[in-house]
C-alpha cells in the first residue's frame, strides 16, 4: 500500500466512525422519538376500532377525540385507581356509554364533555373554565367516581351511581346503566385484549 493511499482509508475510516458515532450519539433521542411514534399508532389503532364501532351504531365521533381520551385515561387511571377496582377499559365504555366520544356532548341537566359531568360537579371541584377540555373531563370523571365507590364500596352500584341512582316501583336500583356499560365494556374487552 502506498503511503497516499494509507492516508485516503484513514479518512474514509474516520469519516465513517465520525457519522457512526454521530448516531451513536443520538440513538436515544431517536428511540424516545421510535418510541413515541410506536405509542401513537397503538392508540390511533384503538382509537379507529372505537371509531369503527361508534360509526356502526350511526355515531360519527373524529378519531383524534377518542385518541385523546385514551392517552388521559391512561394518564389519570393510575392516579385515581392504582390498584382498580376500576380500569381502563371500564373509563372506554363508560365514555361510550356517556356521549359516544362527544367531547362537545351537553345532556339534558347541564352535564358536558364526554364524560357527561354535571354542573354540581364542576362547581364542587372549582372548576370554571375549560369544562370540555378532554383531560378536565376524564379526571373529574374519575374523582367522581372515585365519591360514588367510597359512598357505595361497591363496583357495580358505584358505576350505576356515576350516572344517578334510579330506583324502581319496588326500591330497588334500576339496572339500565348497568346493563349498557357491561355491553360497551365486553365489546371494549375483546377489541382491545385479542
Amino acid at each position: 500500500m502506498t503511503h497516499k493511499s494509507v492516508i485516503l482509508s484513514a479518512i474514509a475510516l474516520a469519516s465513517i466512525l465520525t457519522l457512526g458515532i454521530e448516531k451513536i450519539i443520538h440513538l436515544p433521542s431517536t428511540m424516545k422519538v421510535y418510541r413515541r411514534n410506536l405509542k401513537d399508532l397503538h392508540y390511533y389503532k384503538e382509537a379507529t376500532l372505537l371509531t369503527d364501532c361508534l360509526y356502526r351504531e350511526g355515531t360519527p365521533v373524529s378519531t383524534r377525540t377518542i385518541k385523546e381520551t385514551l392517552e388521559a385515561i391512561d394518564k389519570f387511571v393510575p392516579k385515581y385507581f392504582p390498584n382498580g377496582p376500576y380500569t381502563r377499559e371500564d373509563f372506554v365504555a363508560m365514555a361510550w356509554l356517556e356521549s359516544g366520544f362527544n367531547q362537545f356532548e351537553v345532556g339534558t341537566h347541564g352535564e358536558k364533555g364526554i364524560f357527561q359531568i354535571m354542573p354540581d360537579e364542576y362547581q364542587d371541584n372549582n372548576i370554571k373554565l375549560n369544562k370540555y377540555d378532554i383531560a378536565t373531563n376524564t379526571e373529574l370523571c374519575m374523582t367522581v367516581l372515585q365519591a360514588k365507590f367510597h359512598k357505595f364500596p361497591d363496583y357495580k352500584k358505584a358505576v350505576i351511581a356515576y350516572n344517578g341512582v334510579v330506583r324502581n316501583k319496588n326500591g330497588k336500583w334500576s339496572e339500565k346503566y348497568w346493563k349498557g356499560f357491561e355491553k360497551r365494556r365486553s365489546v371494549v374487552d375483546t377489541l382491545f385484549n385479542s
